[in-house]
């Protein structure tokens, strides 16, 4: 059983994005990202699988060190965690998952605009002229500001932690750059 605490962040590389390669293995990241450590059998109800297939996958991600053993209740009890609190990938990678996952926060954002009645006031796209030094400073600030919000709402992956009216979002920070200036 591990028992350090998890890393910042990570860059995802090769070996661990042909672990993530799989539908299931990306929901039971991101389970794990929302709620915290959680056993086989508690991740397995909220993505409506078995605790079995959900253990599975679960040890595959620990081969590829993106998973492992919390500390658990009992010997029964054996809770799973992320390693990373946030990824990235290599910039030289070229692969599928990349493209599924950024399918995956799409398919969230419109989904969460039908149910809300209209775009979400978190959604904005914004278009700039800027130069590589400026990009990078863009990422520095927004990284920063997410840093402040995981500081202040660190505790609320425990539902006793959360306001009452706490909603669960995800923040995708892309800046991409956009050939000939489309």
């Amino acid at each position: 059983m591990a028992s350090h605490s998890p890393a910042r962040s990570t860059v995802i590389t090769p070996d661990q994005l042909k672990a993530c390669a799989h539908p299931l293995r990306i929901a039971l990241l991101e389970q794990l990202g929302w709620h915290g450590a959680l056993t086989a059998s508690q991740i397995a109800e909220l993505v409506d699988e078995s605790p079995s297939n959900c253990s599975w996958h679960l040890r595959r991600l620990a081969q590829a060190g993106l998973v492992e053993r919390a500390e658990g209740q009992n010997r029964r009890d054996r809770p799973w965690q992320l390693t990373f609190d946030q990824y990235a990938f290599d910039a030289n990678l070229n692969s599928i998952t990349p493209d599924l996952l950024a399918h995956r926060q799409t398919d969230r954002m419109l989904t969460a605009r039908r149910r809300r009645g209209g775009p979400p006031q978190t959604h904005a796209t914004h278009a700039a002229w800027l130069t590589p030094a400026e990009a990078e400073a863009v990422m520095v600030h927004l990284e920063a500001a997410r840093r402040a919000v995981e500081d202040a709402t660190k505790n609320r992956t425990d539902p006793t932690q959360r306001p009452a009216d706490a909603i669960a979002y995800e923040l995708v920070q892309w800046l991409v750059p956009v050939e000939g200036g489309a």
